[in-house]
């Protein structure tokens, strides 16, 4: 089943043109010459009635979700933003961009960002700061050899993230209450975007060098890898035995973990640069060419694709018996989950990179232009 939400030659124009740009962001982020280095798209988490969301200024925000409404956009470098606690407390303080959605852990906020001598020409080291969840108080910070625009991921006690060193991606685990390293950073063979996956004592990690490195997560030790026909800035999504991803080459892939043998592939209309999601056997993503795809997650057959209109860089969010898809012109559309049918849109200020969160009847957003939009759960 295919569900066209808008079918235009204007359309089709503005997506050719969005996705060029696209691939010219990244593209010369390959090269060292970035152009997005200075935007930051970190994504809100919210828990227990606060937000934590880190900006393009270099500022890690805690927000009350009491504090903002439906209805209106909330600036974030707007200083008369009530919040309960910014990091760094100094005006002109900043730890640079970020662009990686915080993680809570506990009662400590992990958050990571691109360093403040992080340029234009994609040079420079970020961090990964450990906050006092309640107060913003540091903690401990890890400096990298690279940038950090992936989240990181808490498992048993063990804080596991990587980073952009322009020719070369390092992976890392670091004890979550000391700050300590597990073992020496591991390097991959280009850039790291995507946020490492940790399942059955092993970390997955997608690298810009076309691989999917398996990584003994005690260890650091390299245990096997694979590698496809595009460079990969998605999450491995592991279920079973099986690892799905996409990629820059315009394919969806299911390869087996165990034998790292191909299971399936399929062809999209774009890069997929999101992260994949499943739930009840069916595989969820999106593609820089405008289109939501619904795969098998056994044989890798349509369900459904929907046309949203806009290249899709944001992870969906599954709430219930509908999947929330926002894109680069700013709109979310909510499908039917089983249909991919159109229920409904809401429209932001700006391209939407960031993943969403929902909280208490509520859905939380940030856009490019630094925003951040709340909407209700509805129908």
């Amino acid at each position: 089943m295919h569900i066209s939400l808008r079918t235009t030659a204007f359309r089709r124009l503005l997506l050719a043109l969005l996705a060029a740009i696209a691939a010219a962001l990244i593209l010369s982020s390959c090269t060292g010459q970035t152009l997005i280095i200075e935007q930051g798209w970190s994504g809100p988490a919210v828990e227990q009635g606060v937000i934590y969301i880190g900006s393009r200024q270099g500022k890690v925000l805690a927000i009350k979700t009491s504090e903002v409404g439906v209805g209106r956009p909330y600036k974030l470098s707007d200083k008369k933003l009530p919040a309960v606690w910014r990091f760094p407390v100094g005006e002109e303080d900043t730890i640079g961009a970020v662009y990686s959605t915080p993680v809570i852990a506990g009662n400590t906020l992990l958050v990571g960002a691109l360093g403040e001598n992080a340029t234009r020409t994609g040079r420079g080291s970020g961090n990964l700061y450990a906050l006092d969840k309640a107060t913003g108080q540091l903690k401990w910070v890890y400096p990298t050899k690279g940038r950090v625009f992936s989240n990181p991921v808490v498992v048993n006690g063990i804080v596991y993230f990587a980073d952009d060193d322009n020719e070369r991606g390092y992976v890392y685990a670091v004890d979550l209450e000391k700050g300590e390293a597990l073992w020496s950073p591991f390097k991959t063979g280009h850039r790291v975007w995507a946020t490492p996956t940790v399942a059955d004592g092993m970390i997955y990690v997608a690298a810009m060098d076309k691989h999917i490195y398996a990584i003994d997560a005690k260890t650091g030790e390299l245990k096997s890898k694979l590698k496809v026909d595009g460079a990969i800035a998605s999450r491995p999504l592991i279920v079973g035995n099986l690892v799905y991803f996409g990629a820059f080459d315009r394919r969806f892939y299911a390869f087996d973990r165990t034998t790292g043998r191909e299971k399936w592939q399929v062809s999209t209309d774009g890069w997929v640069w999101n992260d994949a999601i499943e739930k009840d056997g069916v595989i969820y993503a999106g593609s820089l060419g405008g289109t939501f795809y619904a795969f098998d997650a056994e044989t890798g057959a349509s369900k459904w694709t929907a046309d949203v209109d806009a290249p899709i860089r944001a992870d969906a969010l599954i709430v219930g018996d509908r999947i929330y898809v926002a894109d680069r012109l700013g709109k979310i559309s909510v499908l039917e989950l089983k249909s991919g049918t159109l229920r409904r849109t809401e429209t932001t200020e700006a391209s939407i990179l960031a993943s969403p969160v929902i909280d208490s009847g509520r859905f939380f957003v940030s856009d490019l232009k630094q925003n951040l939009h709340v909407f209700t759960i509805g129908p």
